[in-house]
């Protein structure tokens, strides 16, 4: 299930133009146990350094995806 999490968030994340905001349509999973929280994530892609920044405006959890292979 956390794959499949990380694999959303990045194909939401190509679908936008770098340094662009946007939701990503995925419903954040880090609340307590890994239960869903009610946010949804938003990401930006950024070209450099090429990452990946996702965060829950509603819980505030968040992180960076950085394997290159994934962002292009």
């Amino acid at each position: 299930e956390i794959t499949r999490f990380f694999h959303a968030i990045v194909e939401s994340a190509r679908a936008l133009p770098p340094d662009e905001k946007g939701p990503a349509r995925v419903p954040c999973m880090a609340g307590p146990r890994r239960r869903w929280c009610l946010g949804i994530i938003e990401v930006r892609r950024t070209a450099n350094p090429p990452e990946i920044q996702w965060d829950c405006p509603l819980c505030g959890k968040g992180g960076i995806i950085k394997d290159s292979a994934t962002l292009h």
